[in-house]
């Protein structure tokens, strides 16, 4: 993650779930993450916008396709690591693959390819939610 108000990169992974909620100081809401920049000591926050999460389809193959939306204040997303949790549904038998790690590569045989990362991401922004930017209160 990216401090928006002094661009100090986060020097660690930053984990954010759906299920997560943190407080907000002064009571103004909540935020699936909270996080107090080491350089500027500005708080930022980040939340998981659970309506904009829409599944990625065989028909999506080799496409970007936006799979997810956030709401940062202050906060501005640099890069993604999946980690286990994903689930899959079998296009042609309909099976569920429960708890799949994007983290490992594994062929049609089951056999496995490659750790690490093989994703390819893109980030926008979104005139969507014009109040999800990056703003100095």
């Amino acid at each position: 993650m990216k401090c928006g108000n002094c661009g100090e990169i986060s020097e660690k992974w930053q984990y954010i779930r759906l299920m997560d909620s943190v407080a907000l100081k002064g009571g103004r809401g909540s935020a699936s993450m909270v996080q107090k920049c080491k350089l500027c000591a500005r708080e930022n926050s980040i939340e998981i916008l659970s309506g904009t999460i829409k599944p990625y389809n065989a028909e999506d193959n080799e496409k970007f396709k936006t799979i997810v939306e956030f709401e940062c204040r202050g906060l501005e997303p640099v890069d993604f690591q999946p980690q286990a949790g994903f689930a899959a549904e079998g296009v042609e038998s309909g099976t569920v693959f429960n708890d799949i790690n994007l983290q490992e590569k594994v062929n049609a045989t089951g056999n496995l390819l490659s750790r690490g990362r093989h994703l390819t991401q893109e980030w926008r922004r979104s005139n969507r939610h014009p109040q999800s930017n990056n703003r100095r209160d």
